[in-house]
């Protein structure tokens, strides 16, 4: 189980660099409820450093 985690955590982290650099989202989804989770992030997402205690 802790490797699919990490996996996960590695393709995060991997896309937030891309985002980080490219200074946008470039990414070209396929799956429409990946759209929606997007949107639902955007609006009521927390930014890591906001949300760490």
């Amino acid at each position: 189980m802790e490797t699919i985690f990490a996996e996960d955590r590695f393709a995060v982290e991997l896309e937030q660099a891309a985002h980080d650099a490219q200074g946008a989202d470039w990414n070209q989804e396929i799956l429409p409820f990946l759209f929606d989770l997007r949107d639902l992030l955007a609006e009521w997402g927390v930014p890591i450093e906001a949300g760490a205690t």
